[in-house]
């Protein structure tokens, strides 16, 4: 029977995958450094398989035998969100039945600085001049990721709590697994770092799976990169790869910046009507930065519109993302010249009290959304709510849409068909095939000759 289980234990990976895991338990159970991931959680992976209770009798002086190794290694590729839990709460606390929230912090904290090290050489960065990773705000992207935990049974009519690591707490891995339940990134993390640190394929492949899985877009209709933005990485992956619709992160294009167009209503109107689904990012004077994802693009009028799909967000001094409430559909304003109405761009709340607004003077707006705005649930964005302008980038999402001109064209072409050739339709006439309809016709739905049709319309000129 323990037979058997040796069997089994040994068939866990395939002899392609076998070379790679040797590789990795002799320098794991060696303690050698790891790819990529910091010393601190290399020792914690080694006192994790160090301490666990798999009854086995190990050979020498190893810590843990090659079986432990298979079987912790299964777990972190093809493992489930349970394994998962067990396993970051075991790297957090290899003894004990619960886990305090400093122990689980810094152990997250390290997985993300893994994550950093891992996308660092992504061939898209070379796009972007991001602001470069600060400790601050890898602090804030890392609280960002324990908000359904932090603030499990808060109420979401009350304020938005400011995120910080509660003193004198412990999770047991119960909490764990329901926090990550509801936290996919986290998940998304711990498979990214572990699934590259643990690699079992060729390095080329490990590059294009990882390329398939964070998705860092590409900057497009730009004559000089890289470009600069106030976001940093964590800040981009957190939007584009997390909070954006699937189909619009492969590719982002510039329409405005400050920097570069000047502190401009008009240019900003100017540079962002009819463009497409875009985010604008508001960097204010007190260094808070925040905005908002519009779905569609945007357009003067004295009416709002838009659709669900519109959020705010929050990046410094904490990380957020606010999602429409239902309460109305104030989603998108913008209007300009206008005697008795409002002039300036906003999204949610409603006249003079928007969930983020700027004036038509650019200089100047407002988040007047306490304790939370009506359409988007989101706190004040900005420090104060009357906040001065210090940056505006608007960056359209996603492939560029087609052009009226465009749409015309293909439709021309689409609507060409057989049918309409005078020398074509006195041909099927002739030979008693009438045409039942006029105009566009689908290519698919277009009446196919067969050889013997195009031998009778080939003879039928002899015949005359």
């Amino acid at each position: 029977m323990g037979g058997e289980e040796s069997k089994t234990q040994k068939s866990i990976f395939n002899d392609t995958e076998q070379p790679y895991v040797k590789k990795h338990y002799d320098l794991l159970v060696n303690q050698k450094p790891l790819k990529f991931i910091p010393a601190t959680l290399s020792n914690r992976i080694f006192e994790h398989l160090k301490h666990s209770h798999i009854k086995e009798k190990v050979k020498g002086h190893v810590a843990f035998s090659h079986s432990t190794f298979e079987l912790f290694l299964e777990s972190t590729a093809r493992g489930t969100v349970t394994d998962k839990s067990n396993i970051l709460f075991h790297l957090s606390s290899p003894k004990d039945d619960t886990v305090n929230s400093q122990n689980l912090y810094q152990t997250v904290y390290e997985f993300v600085l893994g994550f950093q090290n891992i996308i660092k050489d992504l061939p898209q960065w070379k796009c972007w001049q991001t602001t470069d990773y600060k400790e601050q705000g890898t602090e804030r992207f890392v609280l960002s990721l324990f908000f359904e935990l932090y603030t499990k049974g808060v109420s979401k009519k009350l304020a938005v709590p400011t995120l910080g690591v509660p003193k004198d707490t412990c999770f047991s891995v119960i909490d764990i697994e329901e926090w990550l339940t509801k936290t996919s990134m986290m998940i998304w993390i711990i498979d990214v770092v572990f699934l590259n640190t643990f690699c079992l394929d060729e390095e080329n492949a490990r590059k294009d799976v990882l390329h398939s899985s964070v998705h860092v877009p590409v900057i497009t209709k730009s004559k000089t990169l890289p470009i600069s933005t106030i976001l940093d990485r964590n800040a981009l992956i957190y939007l584009n790869n997390y909070n954006l619709p699937k189909h619009l992160t492969s590719e982002w294009r510039l329409l405005f910046c400050n920097s570069l167009n000047g502190d401009s209503f008009s240019q900003l109107v100017g540079h962002i009507v009819n463009k497409g689904p875009s985010i604008m990012i508001v960097k204010d004077k007190d260094g808070y930065i925040f905005g908002g994802y519009s779905s569609q693009g945007w357009e003067l009028g004295p009416k709002f519109y838009g659709s669900a799909d519109c959020f705010l967000f929050t990046i410094a001094p904490q990380y957020g993302v606010y999602t429409t409430t239902g309460y109305n559909d104030n989603f998108m304003y913008l209007n300009q010249g206008q005697e008795t109405l409002p002039n300036g761009l906003g999204m949610g709340g409603q006249f003079n009290y928007f969930g983020f607004w700027i004036d038509h003077s650019f200089n100047h707006g407002h988040s007047k959304a306490g304790p939370r705005c009506t359409t988007y649930g989101s706190p004040q964005l900005s420090k104060s709510a009357d906040f001065t302008v210090e940056m505006v980038e608007v960056w359209a999402v996603g492939p560029e849409p087609k052009s009226e001109d465009s749409d015309d064209e293909d439709k021309d072409k689409k609507q060409k068909s057989v049918l309409q050739d005078t020398e074509s339709k006195a041909m099927l006439e002739i030979l008693g095939k009438h045409q039942h309809s006029e105009g566009y016709k689908e290519r698919e739905e277009d009446e196919i000759m067969s050889e013997e049709m195009k031998k009778k319309m080939n003879a039928i000129p002899k015949m005359l």
